[in-house]
């Protein structure tokens, strides 16, 4: 009876101990999951960041051009300014 009385005990020892774990990797996998909640967060602002600085490369650089088509008009003669036809040609001083 008392083998009976210690096999039980044990069982219900090792079904407690098969509880709390389970308990844990309940609590374990919940964080992960928090985790990759975040991480997927961070990944869509991560991308949406990289397209507005893609957009705004654009901006730049279209304003870049902007500036050196304007910058094409105009060439610098022994120091003096000289508007030029833009076109290549020979400029003539004022």
């Amino acid at each position: 009876m008392d083998d009976a009385q210690q096999s039980v005990t044990k069982v219900s020892t090792v079904l407690d101990e098969i509880k709390t774990a389970g308990t844990e990797q309940t609590m374990g996998i919940r964080q992960i999951n928090e985790a990759i909640s975040h991480m997927d967060t961070i990944t869509q602002q991560n991308a949406a960041m990289v397209e507005q600085l893609a957009a705004s490369a654009k901006a730049v650089q279209e304003q870049v051009e902007g500036v050196s088509n304007s910058m094409r008009l105009f060439r610098l003669v022994r120091g003096a300014h000289v508007v030029a036809n833009g076109c290549g040609g020979d400029a003539q001083e004022p």
